[in-house]
Parts: C-alpha cells; sequence; structure tokens
C-alpha cells in the first residue's frame, strides 16, 4: 500500500456521529436492545401478576422500569451528544488535520500536535457510509475515526 495523505476539518458533529456509529455496531448494544426489553416485558408480567394479588402496589416502580428502558435504548444518542459537547470544550479537536496512512503506521497531525499509531494500537477497522472507525486496543470504548468525505476520490479511500 502506497502512502497515502489526506486533509480535512473535524466538525463537532464528526464527533457525535462516529461515536453513534461505533455504538450501534457494537455487539452489547445489540445484546442490551433485545435483553432490556424482555427484562422489563417479564417483570411487567410478573409486577401485574401480583398486582392481583396484592392490594397495595407502588406504580413508581414501573414508572422508574421505563425510565431505565428509554436511557438503556437511547444510549448511542444521548451518549454521541456527550462526546460533542465534551470536544467542544479542546480547542485542539476542530483544528484541520493530516492523516499519513501506510502499512506501517497512521500518522495525525495537526499546527499543534503529531500522533504516531502502530497498527498494532487498534484491534478492529470498519466502516459505515460516513466513516472508517479504529477501535483501540487497549480501551475498547475508545475509536479513531477518518470521515470518508476526507479522501479525494474513490480509489484513494481503498
Amino acid at each position: 500500500m502506497e502512502k497515502v495523505i489526506v486533509h480535512f476539518n473535524p466538525q463537532l458533529q464528526d464527533y457525535s456521529h462516529a461515536m453513534r456509529a461505533y455504538m450501534t455496531r457494537s455487539k452489547s448494544y445489540w445484546v442490551g436492545l433485545a435483553v432490556v426489553p424482555m427484562s422489563c416485558a417479564i417483570f411487567l408480567v410478573v409486577s401485574y401478576m401480583n398486582i392481583l394479588a396484592i392490594e397495595s402496589f407502588d406504580r413508581s416502580l414501573i414508572n422508574w422500569l421505563v425510565i431505565i428502558l428509554l436511557l438503556a435504548e437511547s444510549s448511542p444518542w444521548w451518549t454521541s451528544w456527550l462526546v460533542a459537547r465534551n470536544t467542544s470544550k479542546n480547542r485542539f479537536a476542530t483544528l484541520p488535520a493530516t492523516y499519513e496512512i501506510d502499512n506501517e503506521r497512521l500518522i495525525i497531525a495537526h499546527s499543534e500536535a503529531e500522533s504516531k499509531y502502530s497498527w498494532s494500537v487498534f484491534s478492529k477497522a470498519f466502516e459505515d457510509k460516513e466513516y472508517f472507525l479504529l477501535t483501540y486496543s487497549t480501551n475498547k470504548s475508545a475509536v479513531q475515526f477518518i470521515p470518508k468525505r476526507a479522501f479525494i476520490s474513490a480509489e484513494q479511500e481503498k
């Protein structure tokens, strides 16, 4: 692979969209998407059976269950919002960046700093319609993204 150099200006929405793409791609999100509603349904059925048997039932339990369900199911959206919010406080995050990509490493540089990553630092790579995403080996919840719009052509993307 020849060296590919791309330039782009990261936007705050890049951080939130990349995080949402990463989270909705993770297996744990989809397992949670199935398990949480099933657990809630079982709890509601058991609670309803107890309501019939017990005269005084605290309905606030069901309210809390609904809140927990909504939080769990919407986590990619509120997490991506938090990422964008925290990123907005970092003046380096939206500086124009240059990415150098070759067989040995990924180099990310901007006017204030330069980072060099060996490919062994990343455990997985995947893409969605807008980004290439790289998951770090040491921190599975951290992700490095490269927007596809940064590439001049489809040939350069490959």
